[in-house]
């Protein structure tokens, strides 16, 4: 399995991650960290890094592969959808997986 998720600060993230490993999953997790260039503000950055550590806490370090993406370029609007799909596409197979589950929450 598959879970493909996006690095952040909300505390909902994690939740149906937690719903999948309680019912016996053990993903593999790319994490999606998109990057807008910009700081984020002291208490945005510590939830993101406590939502990080909870996940590290469910889930192995070597089943997680953060997968950086830019949302800033020339391309306009669709930039960001170009960055992730060429992110995603030089993480790893998709394919070689029986279930892929995306949360979008994030």
């Amino acid at each position: 399995m598959l879970f493909i998720l996006g690095r952040g600060f909300d505390i909902r993230t994690l939740a149906a991650l937690r719903r999948m490993i309680a019912a016996g999953a053990t993903p593999d997790v790319w994490l999606l960290a998109f990057d807008n260039g910009l700081e984020d503000s002291p208490a945005r950055a510590a939830k993101t890094a406590a939502n990080e550590a909870a996940l590290r806490g469910l889930v192995p370090a070597a089943r997680i592969r953060q997968v950086p993406i830019g949302i800033a370029g020339t391309g306009g609007a669709t930039e960001t959808s170009r960055n992730t799909r060429t992110a995603i596409q030089a993480a790893g197979a998709v394919d070689e997986y029986d279930h892929v589950v995306v949360d979008i929450r994030a």
